[in-house]
């Protein structure tokens, strides 16, 4: 059974779903777009079978360790919350394939991560810095999230993760890209608009100056991720408008684009793949 409490102006979890004769029928719970503060002991102690909850868009600041109880849990969204840490004994939810954090507050990437056998993993719209060489630990990793954050380079180890299909990573302030990540065998998304390598803002300009064959090579997992972001000049700023010297530097439109959605394109394009842009129309 679901039960949909979203936007139930809720700042607790409420009591008459965690009575015994009701918690055992339920096996996803949506309380997203409340003002709950905490998930309390007392509740996710009662929550041992649930397989989905979405606690995203709350106030949220701490995951208390007892939520290494919900042993059947297999996806997890906390995303828009103002969470800094997670407890080490989230590893215990052993089951846990898919994790949304989008739109936190790390500013490190939490190592418990790396003890999950995640397929889905979004942690976009944080403050990380950099990302764990050990993360090739996440064999089985499918979809990665890791855009508008504060990266400066990608791990040597990513390439690695040989089963990746979707990786965004844009909007980062990633300067270099290793020919490696073009080379990921099962990789059929790759989204890198908005960081400031000169390979990417070439493409982004529409010049492709001085990019290399490798780069042209993999033009198709490139637009797979939406058509680039492009670089307007001064002149075709709308007259009277009060942008400011960056915006006229650089106005960026970030493509549509969602991990999840991709997710859901993976399954579909096992057998027949999506069409791919005419590169030199874009």
């Amino acid at each position: 059974m679901q039960v949909d409490l979203k936007a139930s102006n809720l700042w607790r979890v409420p009591e008459f779903i965690t009575q015994p004769r009701v918690i055992m029928c339920i096996t996803e719970i949506d309380l997203s777009c409340n003002s709950i503060i905490l998930l309390t002991n007392s509740s996710l102690l009662k929550f041992g079978q649930i397989r989905s909850l979405n606690a995203s868009s709350n106030l949220i600041h701490h995951i208390p360790r007892t939520i290494s109880t919900m042993k059947s849990l297999h996806t997890l969204d906390l995303s828009h919350n103002y969470l800094r840490s997670l407890p080490l004994s989230l590893r215990e939810c052993i089951l846990l394939t898919t994790f949304k954090l989008g739109s936190n507050n790390f500013s490190h990437f939490p190592e418990v991560i790396l003890k999950l056998n995640l397929i889905e993993l979004e942690i976009d719209h944080n403050f990380l810095k950099e990302l764990p060489l050990d993360i090739s630990i996440l064999e089985n990793l499918l979809v990665f999230n890791c855009c508008n954050n504060r990266l400066i380079a990608l791990p040597t180890t990513l390439p690695h993760l040989r089963k990746i299909r979707s990786l965004d990573i844009r909007n980062n302030l990633i300067i270099s890209f290793s020919l490696e990540i073009f080379r990921m065998p099962c990789m059929t998304v790759l989204a890198i608009w908005g960081n400031p390598c000169p390979y990417v803002l070439s493409i982004e300009s529409g010049t492709f100056d001085g990019v290399p064959d490798e780069w042209r090579t993999a033009m198709p997992i490139l637009l797979a991720s939406g058509i680039p972001p492009k670089k307007l000049k001064t002149s075709e700023l709308t007259l009277g408008t009060e942008a400011t010297a960056a915006q006229e530097q650089f106005i960026h439109s970030t493509p549509k684009f969602s991990a999840t959605k991709a997710m859901i394109g993976i399954h579909s394009q096992h057998e027949k793949p999506a069409p791919v842009p005419d590169v030199a129309t874009q």
